[in-house]
């Protein structure tokens, strides 16, 4: 999907990855290696939502780990996240 005339495209499926990172956080999250399922990136999920405030941090480091072991390429990605949210154990 392209944004307006930006040249900005971003896939039609977008990976939310507030459900990545550790237990300790919530008993929701689901537990994943840093190679994450950015396997979908073959079948054209190009773009990614995250945050800090998203299991304390695991949310962007899962995905940064992921995009680099798997070597996919950085410029072809878009990398959402998001602001003004609390995190740590205070923000529960």
């Amino acid at each position: 999907v392209r944004v307006g005339n930006s040249g900005l495209e971003f896939s039609k499926i977008i990976l939310a990855c507030m459900s990545y990172g550790t237990l300790v956080w919530q008993d929701w999250v689901l537990e994943l290696s840093s190679t994450l399922d950015l396997c979908n990136y073959d079948h054209g999920t190009t773009t990614f939502d995250t945050a800090d405030a998203y299991s304390n941090g695991l949310s962007e480091t899962i995905p940064g780990k992921a995009i680099k072991q798997l070597n996919l390429p950085r410029e072809q990605l878009v990398i959402m996240t998001n602001s003004h949210l609390g995190t740590g154990l205070a923000a529960r």
